[in-house]
């Protein structure tokens, strides 16, 4: 395969370079955006209610099953660029990737399940905030919760500092007596830490990380400080024990959970499923491919066991 067309391929932000040259025989196996189609085959699969948001950036589509007299809710946001992917839309659950696949499988555990599609792709906005921990920090908290000026707009943090502030909106507006779980996926579960740690506005009731990017190795040395603060929250790590995607492994998932001082926390290691398509997309062990039962229930398990 030749250097141009690898180009178009990272360009429509479908994997990077690097795996693209590693594996050029397996570019299509990971899937593609959900369009407004296949959004709505998932709502008429699952027969989940569908919904949007007008928060301060743009507007949201929110999928979403409830449980009668559930009082958590589980609000999933999809990893790589924000937004998610599937096969083939008139399949379910095996159409679509992780979380879109996990919608309809949380009312058996009376928990509410949210899937929170946003208006724009976040690009590589999450691994930006990953790769340099330590000085993005300081950009955001800088400017989070304050007016940006113009001079953030072209910065690569303005989409994550967009979606933290619609976040908060969208928080806000649930329901009060709803205790608000927040899950993302690699490189969502990153960025959604940086949220919890500085969002001086709404907490979460809970984080569920599933395969947590760490940077771009997945050597546990290399994990200097996973969060920004510490604070009064709950955290489930759910990690694959053969998730060797840039970044991600069992040993940076204990790291991560070793670092969290708060008051309630825990790691699950799972292991089988399915094996296929790129390292870091979800169409094998990265995105629990095969298990996703096995991957609601110990993670609806923890939110009903971490409620008080």
């Amino acid at each position: 395969m030749d250097e141009i067309t690898l180009f178009e391929l990272k360009g429509k932000g479908m994997a990077p370079m690097h795996l693209l040259k590693q594996h050029p025989d397996i570019l299509s196996d990971h899937g593609r955006h959900c369009n407004q189609q296949d959004i709505l085959n998932l709502a008429l699969h699952t027969k989940a209610s569908r919904s949007s948001c007008v928060a301060p950036n743009g507007v949201y589509e929110l999928l979403s099953m409830a449980a009668p007299g559930a009082t958590n809710t589980v609000l999933m946001v999809a990893g790589g660029d924000q937004h998610p992917y599937c096969l083939d839309s008139t399949i379910y659950p095996n159409g679509f990737l992780l979380p879109g696949n996990l919608l309809d499988k949380w009312q058996q555990y009376n928990v509410n399940a949210i899937l929170l599609i946003p208006p724009y792709l976040l690009d590589y906005g999450w691994g930006n905030i990953a790769g340099d921990r330590k000085n993005s920090h300081k950009i955001i908290e800088k400017v989070f919760n304050q007016p940006r000026a113009k001079t953030y707009i072209n910065n690569i943090f303005t989409k994550v500092l967009n979606f933290y502030q619609d976040l908060d909106f969208i928080l806000n507006a649930m329901p009060q007596e709803q205790k608000m779980w927040v899950a993302g996926h690699c490189t969502s579960a990153d960025a959604l830490s940086r949220y919890c740690a500085i969002s001086s506005f709404i907490k979460p009731h809970g984080m569920i990380m599933w395969n947590p990017s760490w940077r771009q190795s997945n050597q546990a040395s290399n994990v200097e400080k996973y969060f920004v603060s510490q604070g009064e929250s709950r955290l489930l790590v759910v990690q694959h024990e053969q998730d060797i995607g840039p970044g991600v492994s069992p040993d940076v998932a204990k790291k991560i959970v070793e670092e969290y001082k708060f008051e309630n926390k825990k790691l699950v290691i799972l292991n089988g499923g399915e094996n296929k398509g790129l390292p870091c997309f979800s169409m094998g062990y990265h995105g629990f491919r095969g298990i996703e039962d096995q991957l609601v229930r110990v993670t609806a398990e923890f939110i009903k066991n971490s409620s008080n």
